[in-house]
C-alpha cells in the first residue's frame, strides 16, 4: 500500500486508542458524572455508548492491524533476502554487481540455499500466526461490545420472570460484570497500545 493509505487509516487507528482510553476514564465517575451532573441512568447510558464507540473503532481498525503485521512481515522479509534493509539494497546490489564476478559460484549457491529455507520458513511462520494476530485484534472490541450489551440490558433493576440463567441472578450483579469486563478491556488495550507506541516511538522493536 501507498503513503495514501496509510494517511486514510491514521484516523481510525487513532480513533481506535482514543476511545477506549476514553471508555477506561468513564469509570472514574468524578471526572465525568460529578461534574456534569449525570444521574447514575445517565452515566450507564454513557459508559454503555462509549463501549459500544471503542469496539465499534476497535472492529473497523482489526483489518489495517493485521495489514500492518503483514507489512512488516514484507519488510523483514525483504530485508532478510537481501541482507540489510530496503534502503540500502540498491547500493549493496551495485556493489555486489562489480565483485561478484570473480568467483565464489559455490559459496553462492549454498548461501542462496541456505537463504530460501529462511525466507520459507519466515513465510510460513507469518502465515501459522496470521490467524492469531486477528483474534487478538478483534478480542478485545468482541469483549466491549459483549459488555456494552450486556450493561445496557440490565442497566434497570428489573426482574426477570423465567427459568432462563440470566433469571437466576438480579440486574445488578450483571451490571457489576459488565462493567468490570468493559472497563478492565478498555484499560488494558489502551495500556499495550500506549506502551507500544512509546516502544515505536523510541525505536525499540515491538514485534518480531
Amino acid at each position: 500500500g501507498g503513503g495514501g493509505g496509510g494517511g486514510e487509516k491514521k484516523p481510525l487507528l487513532d480513533a481506535a486508542f482514543a476511545l477506549p482510553l476514553l471508555g477506561a476514564v468513564c469509570w472514574a465517575r468524578p471526572l465525568l458524572a460529578d461534574p456534569l451532573g449525570l444521574t447514575d441512568h445517565a452515566f450507564t447510558l454513557l459508559r454503555v455508548g462509549l463501549l459500544l464507540a471503542a469496539s465499534a473503532a476497535q472492529l473497523a481498525a482489526a483489518p489495517a492491524l493485521v495489514q500492518g503485521f503483514l507489512d512488516g512481515a514484507l519488510v523483514a522479509w525483504y530485508e532478510l533476502k537481501h541482507g540489510g534493509t530496503a534502503g540500502e539494497s540498491t547500493s549493496t546490489t551495485a556493489g555486489a554487481g562489480g565483485a561478484g564476478a570473480g568467483g565464489g559460484g559455490g559459496a553462492a549457491a549454498n548461501t542462496s540455499s541456505k537463504l530460501r529455507g529462511a525466507v520459507r520458513q519466515k513465510l510460513h511462520l507469518t502465515q501459522h500466526i496470521i490467524c492469531k494476530v486477528g483474534v487478538q485484534a478483534a478480542a478485545p472490541a468482541v469483549l466491549a461490545l459483549s459488555a456494552a450489551v450486556l450493561l445496557g440490558c440490565k442497566r434497570a433493576d428489573v426482574s426477570d420472570h423465567g427459568e432462563s440463567l440470566v433469571s437466576f441472578l438480579p440486574a445488578v450483579c450483571w451490571r457489576t460484570v459488565a462493567s468490570y469486563v468493559g472497563w478492565w478491556t478498555c484499560a488494558v488495550w489502551s495500556l499495550i497500545t500506549g506502551v507500544c507506541l512509546a516502544m515505536a516511538h523510541a525505536g525499540a522493536a515491538t514485534f518480531a
